[in-house]
């Protein structure tokens, strides 16, 4: 099959005829309809700062996000069968360690990737193990299909920021930024505000339904904030963007005894004041990482259905993998929505 990889550490992302890797008996073979690209997946493609703080091993297929088709199934799995329309959790777990067993398995202590536990999905197949797999609702395409995994992380943030009719400050409006955006108005959120600083993702931001639109480099952002919301500050803040400026936004401009979730991953340190903005605004301070497995996905899983959620301007353009390097381009442009690569 033909596959996205790299060889070493320091090669760089290469199109390679692979041969299929064994299935074993706990997994199903998927042949690859779409494949987002993340924005980890730029992270490793650049070989950054957070890459390089990553143990990888090599050589290994680049990417997690993916819808497709069954097209064989291992000798134990019993759920699934050829033909089979699937996306999947990419979080793999142990299912033995304390967090395991305590219902969280998205933060086990042996918590493997997907694309280093199975191999990744930027592939024409890929392997999914059977307790990760979910199958596609009726109705979702593929494409959608394979934002399921990022629309995951939206969803949970805004469920955690528990703020219906309440106002939201999201900073960061890549993909998930976006996808908070919607997932938001379909919740019953109050006003939101979206900080950014590429002018093209705001533009996005409005097409999504934000009511305030801030550019996240201009020292007006949180006067403006202030000025909305007659000083009091918003209620909720959701960061998706990991920048040390977003984040020293959203503490200053987020209220007395508001909620504030984190998921955005920077590879800068921030700098804060815990006394002044954390302590003495008894804050409601959380970082989650990806999805809770498997309640996250059953409401996810019923906001699409219900067709809640329009996500068609966070879709941007799909590519062949012959056309990686253009697909990888446009992502890193930060001036689009997701961007998908199609086996």
């Amino acid at each position: 099959m033909k596959a996205l990889l790299f060889q070493s550490p320091d090669a760089p992302l290469t199109l390679e005829e692979v041969p299929l890797p064994p299935l074993e008996a706990d997994q199903l073979r998927v042949r690859v309809r779409s494949a987002g690209i993340c924005g980890t997946d730029l992270h490793f493609y650049l070989h950054d700062e957070l890459a390089q703080g990553r143990k990888l091993r090599y050589p290994y297929i680049l990417g997690h996000e993916m819808a497709g088709e069954v097209t064989e199934v291992g000798k134990k799995v019993t759920r699934f069968a050829v033909g089979d329309r699937v996306t999947t959790e990419t979080h793999v777990p142990c299912g033995k360690c304390f967090y395991c067993l305590s219902d969280r398995p998205h933060i086990c202590i042996s918590l493997e990737s997907f694309a280093q536990k199975v191999g990744g999905v930027f592939a024409q197949y890929c392997r999914v193990p059977e307790g990760v797999a979910r199958r596609l609702p009726e109705g979702v395409d593929f494409r959608l299909g394979s934002m399921m995994e990022p629309l995951g992380v939206a969803v949970r943030a805004v469920l955690e920021a528990e703020c219906p009719g309440d106002t939201l400050l999201i900073t960061g409006c890549g993909p998930i930024g976006l996808m908070t955006i919607a997932v938001a108005k379909a919740l019953g959120v109050g006003r939101i505000f979206a900080s950014e600083v590429v002018p093209e993702r705001l533009q996005l931001a409005k097409k999504m339904g934000a009511d305030f639109l801030l550019d996240g480099g201009s020292s007006d952002a949180e006067s403006l904030i202030l000025a909305a919301t007659q000083g009091l500050g918003v209620g909720a803040w959701i960061e998706a963007s990991g920048s040390p400026s977003a984040i020293l936004l959203g503490l200053r401009t987020i209220r007395k005894g508001g909620r504030a979730i984190l998921f955005g991953l920077g590879t800068k340190a921030t700098e804060m004041d815990v006394s002044k903005w954390i302590v003495s605004k008894e804050l409601h301070l959380r970082g989650i990482l990806g999805r809770r497995m498997f309640d996250t996905w059953m409401k996810m899983e019923m906001l699409v259905q219900r067709g809640a959620l329009d996500l068609e301007p966070v879709m941007g353009e799909s590519f062949p993998l012959e056309r990686f390097r253009d697909a990888f381009a446009m992502a890193l442009s930060g001036k689009t929505g997701k961007i998908f690569l199609v086996p």
